[in-house]
């Protein structure tokens, strides 16, 4: 588990993020979403069920392809879940904002505050899925890695997509991600989407 922000709770929050280490999403869930996903000998049909199903929470569905290629089945390609904006910032820490296909959002401050919105926000939801359009037209023209995630980027912008056939990433300085014609409309939509969960937590209870 990677640690980019020293803090336990942090850090955990952060990994789930990207939905490549099982215990980090079934810890101390009981609910039958996590039966599937933890289920030995796996049952793939089921796993493709929970993958499928238009109900599935987006990292869990993540999760049920992960486990399915762990096993060798085929699963469908460049069908996007979510997508994690990495963004370092002085002092060693990062700001760091994910958004899902079930409209949910996470925002992790480098100040070590963090936000967590479940499921669609009314507010926010026009943007996240602006951001999500701007982050498939990226998966439909690269591919996923082929190596295992690496730390936290210490200089450059990352930008992590989260996909049915494993994490497409690109990462570079900001400026010039914010001017080429694919990684600049995600920037741009992320940076809304920012600006909405900044407001959203502003607003007096």
């Amino acid at each position: 588990m990677h640690t980019p922000y020293q803090d336990s709770a942090l850090d955990f929050l952060y990994n789930g993020l990207f939905c490549d280490d099982l215990s980090l999403l079934t810890s101390g869930a009981t609910a039958a979403w996590a039966r599937t996903l933890t289920a030995q000998p796996a049952d793939v049909q089921a796993l493709r069920a929970l993958a499928a199903a238009p109900d599935t929470e987006a990292r869990v569905a993540a999760m049920a392809y992960r486990r399915l290629q762990a096993l060798g089945q085929r699963v469908p390609a460049r069908e996007l879940l979510g997508v994690v904006l990495e963004v370092p910032m002085q002092g060693g820490r990062q700001d760091t904002l994910a958004a899902f296909r079930d409209g949910s959002v996470r925002f992790i401050h480098n100040t070590g505050h963090s936000t967590i919105v479940e499921g669609r926000n009314a507010l926010l939801q026009p943007t996240v899925e602006r951001l999500l359009a701007a982050s498939q037209a990226v998966v439909d023209r690269i591919g996923p890695s082929d190596k295992p995630r690496g730390a936290a980027p210490q200089v450059h912008v990352r930008l992590n997509f989260i996909v049915s056939d494993g994490l497409y990433f690109g990462e570079g300085p900001m400026q010039p991600l914010m001017n080429d014609g694919l990684a600049g409309p995600v920037l741009q939509a992320g940076i809304q989407l920012l600006n909405g969960v900044t407001s959203l937590v502003a607003q007096p209870a």
